[in-house]
């Protein structure tokens, strides 16, 4: 954020934006810059943003924000800047959407600091911020906004494998030292950010955990950033000698155990498993988020964020951005 100090200086702290360590400094495997910034879609744009704000809109208009994580509340920053009269609505108590879990272990302090510069940053928006409020079609109908942005995020992936529903299996996400009882087996099947992120929590905390990936060696955390704390992730992972094992297929959950298929020698293997916790990536809510053509004249709404395409905060914050800048 290149206006930090002056907004230390000013006394707006809560407006500064806090750096993830991810982006900017994450070189890719040919030495090449990765991309724009996850927190600021502006930075780096200085020739097109020369005051780092978007221009006023030409006509103010009422627009509903359907989500309140990263893209919704990016849309809001955006939206208001562009002079739009805004309302967000947040099914749950708080916001932040997925950021909420992520920022949850102890050693996530950047992440920490960006769920409460979006709650800061809301509730100083000017914004009509609604939360425990179900937005559906049709009280979002009655409203007449002018335009929608839907920003309903995703939800995780469950292989269509036997026992994926029992209750012993859960997303990785929403798993702690808190909730996973002192001594079980933990079996984590998916070894990116989220699973990886787990595996190092609860190994932390003395549980007994195993990762399995579909995926060959190479793969591991391959969506975690170097500099960002995927290298400390990594690290801690071999610490605590928490096995990984690679081209492992998940074929069916059990009481107790779960069996994987070797893809490289097809056999299939047997692991303890009190608890099976599933990081095997996510799932758009299309569904739900195209459901809200209805609410509003169909050419001005719009999918952001997740529910639009999975990605990181950046693929949230800039789908965002660039939508609500056109509005």
């Amino acid at each position: 954020d290149p206006e930090m100090p002056r907004k230390y200086a000013t006394g707006r702290e809560w407006e500064h934006m806090p750096c993830l360590r991810c982006q900017c400094i994450k070189i890719d495997r040919n030495g090449r810059f990765s991309g724009p910034c996850s927190v600021n879609p502006m930075a780096g744009f200085t020739k097109e943003y020369p005051e780092l704000r978007v221009n006023p809109a030409p006509v103010r208009k009422r627009v509903g924000v359907v989500g309140g994580g990263p893209a919704g509340i990016q849309a809001v920053k955006t939206l208001r800047e562009r002079g739009h009269d805004v309302t967000l609505y947040e099914r749950g108590s708080e916001l932040g959407g997925q950021v909420i879990r992520a920022a949850a272990p102890e050693f996530k302090t950047d992440l920490r600091q960006y769920l409460e510069y979006l709650r800061a940053f809301a509730e100083h928006s000017g914004a009509k911020i609604l939360t425990d409020t179900e937005a559906t079609p049709e009280t979002l109908a009655g409203e007449n906004f002018d335009a929608l942005v839907v920003a309903v995020g995703a939800k995780h992936f469950v292989p269509k494998v036997p026992g994926t529903g029992a209750p012993n299996v859960s997303w990785a996400a929403e798993a702690s030292a808190e909730n996973v009882p002192e001594n079980a087996a933990v079996v984590i099947v998916g070894a990116g950010a989220i699973g990886i992120e787990a595996a190092v929590e609860l190994g932390r905390a003395g549980r007994r955990v195993t990762v399995i990936e579909l995926a060959p060696t190479h793969g591991l955390g391959s969506d975690m950033s170097p500099l960002g704390g995927g290298d400390d992730l990594l690290g801690w992972l071999r610490e605590l000698n928490i096995p990984v094992i690679y081209n492992a297929k998940l074929t069916e959950v059990r009481p107790g155990e779960v069996v994987y298929a070797d893809t490289v020698s097809g056999g299939t293997v047997t692991l303890a498993a009190d608890r099976v916790l599933l990081a095997a990536g996510m799932v758009p809510l299309t569904d739900e988020a195209q459901s809200f053509r209805s609410a509003a004249p169909n050419t001005e709404v719009y999918l952001v964020g997740d529910c639009f395409s999975t990605g990181d905060i950046r693929d949230a914050t800039r789908t965002a951005f660039d939508i609500a800048r056109q509005i």
